[in-house]
């Protein structure tokens, strides 16, 4: 072998790390798109609150994000005050929300945070006060709420994980008078992590630049798994 092959094989060889360090490298910023599904706990009973959050995780310490999340739910045991009683109740809840999120431990496999939520929407309650009615009664209002917890990722795939929440929701503002969703909740989320996934096909692109790809099926699956 020749002593230029040679240089040029031990560049390539030197390149091709600094390269891979470019592409791994943690960045002040990445983006992140999470579905959620928060289950809250109100009278005995259990309310489903679906919704979606996007925004970015800011050096994979601080999440920052703007969402989404709505309720229409039947509402079985609630009454206004002594004196009425709502029947065929039906609740609509939609916001909007700021949220936060610490992350104090970030493993390949888990990561452990504390989130944090500012929400801000409308409630609206659809009711009679008597079975001969009938026309419904519509009660709407401006609610403002905060939910803070401890979150638990597991991420079987880099690219995509499992995650949970358990916490408490405390109403700030709501002007159905009387009517407050406090209390302990539940969360399940799908995190889908965008940066993970651009920094897998910019490495798949990397290795073939380089001829270390071998085999394409392999090398895709080395990626995603490790």
């Amino acid at each position: 072998m020749s002593s230029a092959a040679f240089s040029q094989k031990k560049y390539s060889k030197k390149q091709f790390k600094l390269d891979s360090l470019h592409i791994v490298r943690i960045k002040l910023a990445r983006p992140q798109v999470r579905l959620d599904n928060k289950i809250t706990f109100y009278d005995g009973d259990s309310y489903t609150i679906n919704g979606f959050d996007i925004g970015a995780i800011f050096k994979e310490k601080f999440r920052l994000t703007l969402g989404y999340y709505s309720l229409s739910d039947e509402l079985s045991d609630y009454s206004s005050d002594k004196k009425h009683t709502y029947l065929d109740r039906h609740l609509r809840l939609q916001y909007v929300s700021i949220n936060t999120e610490y992350v104090f431990l970030n493993k390949r496999f888990v990561s452990l945070g504390v989130p944090i939520e500012f929400g801000f929407g409308e409630n609206r309650l659809r009711y009679k006060t008597d079975y001969r009615e009938i026309h419904s009664k519509t009660l709407r209002g401006f609610v403002s709420l905060i939910d803070f917890g401890l979150s638990g990722t597991f991420k079987p795939i880099r690219w995509i994980g499992i995650r949970g929440v358990i916490g408490y929701r405390k109403t700030i503002i709501n002007d159905i008078e009387g009517f407050k969703f406090d209390g302990i909740f539940i969360s399940f989320g799908i995190p889908i992590n965008l940066w993970e996934i651009s920094k897998d096909v910019k490495m798949f692109q990397l290795k073939k630049k380089y001829k270390r790809l071998g085999n394409p099926l392999e090398a895709a699956v080395d990626l995603i798994s490790d």
